[in-house]
């Protein structure tokens, strides 16, 4: 990394990638001192979202399954957006672009109110509230779907099975 006679070269360079038709980008840096000797930039992608098989040919007036599959083990908290590119020889629909988006939200089950805590009473104070006082609904209803029955319908099945599981030694908090 030696900027030769330009003593401010590598103070005044862009570094990141572009596709060929450099159209589209990722810039790391611009104008700053970030390079140095032996240093690299390592990009990678995330294979979150595929489709089964990839490709292929169908006849005329036949169909076939394909398998969508969504996988979120590397990825964090947030809101990912992808697309599923189907294309044809149609000449008045040649692509259809499918958008995808998947949101990632970590929880704990039996967690109603979200703390990071749960479950311990002060869940069943807020399930309680929310359900018969007009409280805020949980941050997460997927956490606050105790009985894992309801496909996040929150109702006194969940409270119950909360106060079984904290004072009665009753089962875990099921949540899907």
């Amino acid at each position: 990394m030696d900027p030769g006679s330009d003593a401010t070269g590598l103070n005044s360079a862009t570094i990141g990638i572009e596709n060929a038709a450099g159209d589209d980008g990722l810039e790391v840096v611009y104008n700053a001192a970030y390079m140095h000797n032996n240093m690299a930039i390592d990009f990678t992608v995330v294979r979150w979202l595929w489709v089964e098989p990839s490709g292929g040919l169908l006849e005329p007036f036949t169909s076939t399954n394909v398998t969508v599959n969504l996988c979120a083990k590397d990825l964090t908290d947030g809101v990912f957006e992808g697309q599923m590119s189907i294309t044809t020889n149609d000449p008045l629909n040649p692509a259809y672009l499918l958008p995808v988006t998947v949101t990632i939200q970590d929880f704990i089950c039996g967690d109603a109110d979200g703390d990071g805590n749960g479950p311990i009473v002060p869940d069943l104070v807020y399930l309680v509230n929310y359900l018969f006082k007009g409280g805020n609904p949980p941050p997460v209803l997927a956490a606050a779907d105790a009985n894992g029955e309801d496909g996040d319908l929150i109702n006194v099945a969940d409270l119950t099975f909360l106060v079984n599981y904290l004072f009665k030694s009753g089962n875990a908090p099921i949540c899907h």
